[in-house]
């Protein structure tokens, strides 16, 4: 029997804070997501699917609803799981499929989708949950396959920015040996912790949990991020974006269930 854990030890903050910020949240976070993010993660499921037309796609912490709804307008047949209650009724309120659900305790049948995506979820865990969420994430794949999820880099999360530093954003590792474990961020007047691994315990917690790691990627900022900035009204959604010029965000992790 696999080990259990308390899920609300560990998140019962991150919901508290995620449901009082959830439409600033949307608004910000999410809208530079959907011009950014989003279409990384759809472009990287179009390489092994070739169409996304019925393709079964499960999006776990999937917030608002706006890369379901994405993935739908690309032909795909998707679910959502999340723990946010506001976020959810957002997501309903597009007409959305989803289900408050941890993704510890995920509420579907073995091999029931093609592909699992998660967006900057996984970081909300401590290790060991991390490892437990990506082994529910295998149990509900199908054989062949596909999960992707995005990341917060081990590079980014561990350095010393200096956002004062003109024209480039210069960031230093004190330690790259001593690595900073965990992290409390605040955003929008909330604090958020996160849960940080280096690369060698990324790979690993992949593998241990059964997939087959395919790729792992850097987060760049497109190219034509001034084209796209121009068309967002909101400053600091804009500033958002604009934070991430010179250093990777994130990283995506391709994996694959054998």
């Amino acid at each position: 029997m696999r080990k259990s854990i308390n899920v609300k030890k560990y998140i019962k903050q991150t919901v508290r804070a995620y449901q009082k910020t959830a439409k600033l949240y949307d608004s910000i976070i999410t809208s530079s997501q959907q011009v950014i993010i989003y279409p990384k993660i759809i472009k990287i499921l179009t390489d092994p699917f070739k169409s996304l037309f019925e393709v079964k796609i499960l999006d776990v912490g999937c917030g608002s609803g706006v890369l379901m709804q994405m993935l739908e307008e690309s032909g795909a047949k998707c679910c959502g799981v999340d723990i946010t209650p506001e976020f959810l009724k957002m997501a309903r309120s597009r007409s959305l499929d989803v289900y408050q659900a941890s993704m510890h305790q995920l509420p579907f049948h073995n091999e029931s989708f093609d592909t699992v995506v998660s967006n900057y979820v996984l970081n909300y865990l401590p290790p060991e949950g991390q490892k437990l969420a990506l082994q529910e994430k295998f149990r509900v794949l199908k054989p062949g396959g596909v999960m992707v999820f995005s990341y917060m880099h081990p590079f980014f999360m561990r350095a010393n920015r200096h956002k004062n530093d003109k024209p480039y954003c210069v960031s230093v590792i004190n330690n790259y040996f001593e690595p900073i474990k965990k992290e409390t961020i605040e955003m929008f007047g909330q604090k958020f912790v996160l849960y940080l691994q280096d690369w060698p315990e990324i790979v690993n917690m992949i593998v241990e949990s059964g997939f087959c790691l395919r790729k792992l990627i850097d987060a760049e900022v497109p190219k034509n991020l001034k084209k796209i900035v121009s068309k967002i009204k909101n400053k600091q959604a804009i500033s958002f974006m604009q934070s991430f010029k010179y250093n990777p965000y994130g990283i995506f992790i391709v994996a694959t269930k054998k």
